[in-house]
């Protein structure tokens, strides 16, 4: 299960990590959301390279604004404290497997 975290740790959580870090920007409300947790949630099994967290876009306002949350579900990719990928609407396993591993590559071009 993916964890949750709220404004106060986002900091600390995902800007200051040294590791890649999946942000998946969700509502309760969310239909795709819901459909998308499952996916997320396997593949943080299959995935050790990365943290995976979940913010609720209507309890962190700010951070919803800061990250230009307009559509969801909205995954942001983080490395460094910097948003390095992007992954609006749902989708398949086998898209984001690749996404991933696509940021993995980038990771290690740039150590």
């Amino acid at each position: 299960m993916i964890s949750e975290i709220y404004e106060e740790e986002f900091y600390t959580k995902v800007i200051k990590s040294p590791d890649l870090v999946l942000v998946d920007f969700y509502a309760d409300w969310c239909t795709p959301c819901k459909m998308l947790s499952p996916i997320l949630n396997s593949l943080q099994d299959d995935f050790k390279e990365y943290r995976f967290y979940k913010v609720n876009v209507d309890n962190n306002n700010h951070l919803a604004k800061t990250y230009k949350i307009n559509s969801i579900p909205n995954i942001k990719i983080f490395y460094k404290g910097k948003c390095i990928d992007t992954v609006i609407g749902i989708k398949s396993k086998t898209e984001l497997t690749k996404i991933l591993i696509k940021n993995i590559k980038r990771r290690r071009k740039s150590e």
